[in-house]
């Protein structure tokens, strides 16, 4: 069998055994026929387990891809920060790429919320939730994670207040203190990401009256999709996995 991060990424939302055959499930079938993976072909299929299993090919016909399951190996460990984002719920191209980026830089989990400038109807969110798994799920694939981050059912800004953590923060524009200005060295970090317009300032006070402290990201304004990006590598930075 393959050694260890040979060939394309597949998660199979399903928990996965050495030596096993199975038929990679519909969203990574058409991944494998895009790439025209063969008989005998390598590639690496993880669980969200942490664990990754290098495979192999075994059969390829008519869009169905059947696969023997190698070894399991460990995957590229979790970071040892616990980032937890509470992100306002954007429009779905900018809630994707936010999403994404937010994956690649290790986010641990991930609550879609509404707020007072939330541009999305609550049934609508309850609808994308599938989708945002299946972002989650791609983006894990092409950063490396052998873990995806925990989906939360999408949350009101008031009930998230309570969260808890090691730290908690709301990035907002116009204050002193950044990312390095933080004391202490948590394992656990809750944050407020805001929706395009920010936070209202009833939604600031109220996260501050819950000890929320409130942060800096840099001098520019920053897009919402572009925050968890940059909030997340200052904090891997400071206190993750990140060089």
């Amino acid at each position: 069998m393959t050694g260890r991060g040979s060939g394309p990424r597949f998660f199979i939302d399903a928990a996965l055994g050495t030596g096993a055959n199975i038929t990679l499930p519909e969203r990574a079938a058409r991944h494998a026929k895009v790439l025209r993976l063969s008989v005998g072909d390598h590639l690496v299929l993880f669980d969200g387990s942490g664990d990754e299993f290098p495979s192999e090919v075994r059969a390829a016909r008519r869009g169905r891809i059947e696969v023997t399951v190698g070894a399991a190996q460990p995957g590229v460990a979790p970071s040892p920060l616990q980032l937890h984002l509470g992100m306002a719920i954007l429009k779905r191209d900018a809630m994707n790429a936010a999403m994404q980026k937010a994956t690649e830089l290790g986010v641990a989990a991930i609550t879609p919320i509404f707020t007072e400038y939330t541009d999305a109807p609550r049934g609508s969110a309850d609808r994308r939730t599938t989708n945002w798994g299946g972002v989650l799920a791609s983006a894990a694939e092409q950063c490396g994670r052998a873990t995806l981050p925990e989906l939360h059912d999408p949350q009101s800004f008031t009930s998230v207040l309570q969260t808890p953590a090691d730290l908690r923060l709301m990035p907002h524009p116009g204050v002193a203190t950044s990312i390095g200005d933080l004391p202490g060295n948590p394992s656990r970090v809750f944050a407020l990401i805001g929706p395009e317009g920010g936070f209202s300032s009833v939604e600031v006070d109220a996260a501050c009256d819950e000890g929320f402290e409130t942060v800096s990201l840099g001098p520019r304004v920053l897009r919402a999709d572009t925050v968890p990006a940059a909030l997340g590598a200052l904090l891997q930075a400071r206190w993750g996995d990140l060089a």
